[in-house]
């Protein structure tokens, strides 16, 4: 397995994750390390538990996804 040593000029998007603050404290390291992040929110506990700088919030029909 390989070894991620940076993240700098890396693009992360975070869909779905375990509900909590896990994304948001990872995402703070990413960004801390160089990384380009975005957060695709569903629902309003992925609005709530993001980094509200990244978050985009997916609004069509889940049938368009």
């Amino acid at each position: 397995m390989n070894k991620i040593d940076s993240f700098e000029s890396k693009r992360i998007l975070f869909l779905q994750g375990p509900m909590g603050s896990f994304f948001k404290k990872f995402e703070k390291i990413c960004i801390k390390q160089g990384a380009i992040t975005k957060m695709i929110g569903f629902n309003g506990g992925d609005w709530f538990f993001s980094n509200k700088k990244s978050y985009v919030a997916y609004k069509d029909k889940k049938e368009n996804w």
